[in-house]
């Protein structure tokens, strides 16, 4: 399809972007949108791009976004903690003096449970060991020394304050009526350098579960360390297959797989991580093939749910979750955020990913007719993604149905400028949109803005996406009041019948992009592009590790995306330190930058033919 080229607008068109560009980094971000307030017409507007650069270089440097990713980052595990160390002497469960039992029982409240010294690798509980202090810790010899086994009876801690488990596996509790299948905590759980594993909330007979390996009442700060193989079930509703937190949640360092939540006749909700508030901290952690599964309810975070606020992820992978429901909706495979849109109210969450990984994520339904959205991540906020990158992720409705399956990586539900989708030298790839076959839908391939929001893509590449029905790429709106902006943005080989690369989303109105020094192949009805985009092959390599933590498209020697992007601030590409911006005489288009000398992962021979979507 033909693309629709902006006539050239001097200063007017400029300025006028200028406008929507301050305040859509002001949106979500805290940005202060200061020169958005002078006059269209004022001297400083009239320096084109030069100020929009040196805005970015404050605002989205390397520097200012490891700022914000840090927010909620928790100091470094104590190797010794305050109070009163009380050794347990011996691996016993019989009450006798110097068993845990015992010394439990006889603490107070800031004291230390040492059984750093103990040698035996196992202490086998005959029930749950009741904590009725505040602020106890429970100080093991190491995570792969001891183990406390409740023996699929019982669950281990039941804690009426907060307490501290530190250097210590906790495995195999149960608690049949789905509280806290290994712990619960009615105050904060610290929980380091330890592993929870293979415990469950509830047997499926009772009504609700909340929290397969931990059920905490406060909030929870994991530091090094693991919840695994853990399960929530109940015929109505279960929220936190690994965790569930009722206040906010720390996580760093950690890895949180292999979990489920299983619900009956309600949703299923977080099945690595359920907080109700949310997640200040995700940071160098990774979430892991865990499933939220329901029969007739809805399910949404097969990884991690929060309900409101931000969640800022860094340095972390989110991989291989499912959030998948046989009747009704399923929102958010990796993460969701926010309500799950039935009606009774949405609250508003976010989320933020900095070098960070989000693929092989799936939001599934069987249902008839139905809306699935977000495979990557959903939420009823915005989404910011930094140097970080959305792959092979989907959002599939069941054949032959009538099911919406909307935004394969990334789908937004708030009405306007609260749900736009920000994509900051980042990369957009392999994921998918599904619909159903008789009278369904599936677009937003990669990225879908949806409820008349924009997106914002700069430094970026979105490629190889696919959508069933239209905007293989990315979908948006401008009925929100901004219109979607692309910055030296690479937007090529996505698929869709209609609009393959960019598409209108709700209220499916035709609109005009913002923005500069783009590469983009194929445009749904209505879109027009600025008037210097480029129409052209980009001739990506695959997508792979090409230096740095996060997986890009390289560009193959001789492609017209070399020195034909612009700077926006940023002093790196998305590989970070040491691959700089402006590596050659100019900047390239899209998330890769080309450094100094064609190196192995650009064939010396220009294009050797081979797809970039592999």
């Amino acid at each position: 399809m033909a693309i629709h080229q902006l006539p050239r607008a001097g200063a007017t068109r400029h300025n006028r972007l200028a406008a929507c560009l301050a305040t859509a980094l002001a949106i979500g971000g805290g940005v202060a949108a200061g020169p958005a307030a002078h006059s269209a017409n004022a001297p400083w507007m009239r320096i084109d791009f030069t100020l929009f650069e040196a805005i970015y270089a404050v605002r989205m440097s390397d520097a200012s976004v490891q700022h914000r990713a840090g927010t909620g980052t928790l100091p470094a595990a104590p190797m010794s903690f305050a109070g009163v160390y009380i050794p347990v002497e011996n691996c016993e469960d019989d009450g006798s003096v110097g068993s845990l039992r015992q010394v439990v029982a006889v603490a107070q409240d800031g004291d230390v449970i040492d059984l750093s010294a103990l040698t035996c690798p196992t202490i086998t509980l005959q029930s749950a060991i009741a904590v009725e202090d505040s602020n106890l810790t429970v100080l093991g010899p190491g995570q792969n020394n001891l183990t406390v086994n409740g023996k699929d009876t019982d669950r281990i801690f039941d804690a009426q304050y907060g307490m501290t488990i530190s250097d210590l596996t906790i495995a195999h509790g149960t608690n049949d009526a789905g509280f806290g299948g290994c712990v619960r905590v009615n105050g904060d759980l610290n929980l380091i350098r330890s592993t929870v594993t293979e415990c469950r909330a509830g047997n499926g007979s009772n009504v609700e579960s909340f929290g397969g390996g931990v059920s905490v009442g406060g909030n929870l700060h994991l530091q090094s360390s693991t919840i695994t193989a853990s399960s929530a079930t109940a015929s109505n509703h279960a929220y936190g297959g690994g965790a569930y937190v009722a206040g906010v949640a720390f996580v760093d360092n950690s890895t949180i797989a292999g979990n489920s939540a299983v619900a009956m006749s309600d949703s299923a909700r977080g099945a690595g991580l359920f907080a109700r508030s949310f997640v200040p901290t995700l940071n160098a952690s990774r979430v892991l093939n865990n499933i939220a599964s329901s029969t007739d309810g809805a399910a949404a975070g097969g990884g991690i749910s929060f309900m409101n606020g931000v969640i800022n992820v860094s340095l972390s992978t989110i991989s291989g979750n499912t959030a998948h429901s046989e009747t009704k909706s399923s929102y958010g495979g990796g993460i969701h955020g926010g309500g799950i849109h039935d009606g009774s109210g949405v609250a508003s969450a976010s989320v933020m990913l900095t070098t960070s990984t989000l693929s092989g994520n799936t939001a599934s339904a069987n249902c008839a007719d139905c809306l699935i959205m977000g495979g990557g991540a959903s939420t009823s906020g915005h989404v910011d993604t930094y140097y970080s990158t959305i792959r092979d992720n989907e959002v599939l409705s069941a054949p032959g149905s009538a099911g919406k399956a909307v935004g394969g990586g990334l789908a937004t539900f708030a009405y306007g400028n609260r749900g736009m989708i920000k994509l900051m030298n980042s990369t957009v790839s392999g994921n998918s949109a599904s619909g159903g076959e008789t009278g369904g839908f599936g677009y937003g391939g990669g990225i879908a803005a949806m409820v008349s929001s924009p997106f914002l893509a700069i430094n970026s590449t979105i490629a190889c996406n696919r959508a069933s029905h239209f905007g293989g790429g990315a979908t948006g709106s401008d009925a929100g009041g901004l219109a979607p902006i692309l910055l030296s943005t690479i937007v090529t080989n996505n698929e869709a019948p209609d609009g393959a690369d960019l598409a209108s989303g709700f209220p499916f109105t035709p609109f005009t992009i913002s923005g500069s020094a783009n590469m983009v192949t194929g445009l749904g009805a209505g879109i027009t592009v600025p008037f210097d985009t480029l129409d052209d092959n980009p001739h990506l390599r695959p997508l792979t590790a090409n230096g740095g933590l996060t997986a890009t498209h390289a560009l193959a020697a001789g492609s017209v995306a070399i020195d034909a992007g612009s700077n926006n601030g940023f002093i790196y590409d998305q590989r970070r330190d040491p691959y700089a911006r402006g590596a050659g005489s100019a900047v390239d288009i899209g998330a890769f930058e080309v450094q100094g000398e064609i190196s192995d992962y650009i064939f010396r021979d220009d294009f050797d033919g081979a797809s970039p979507c592999l």
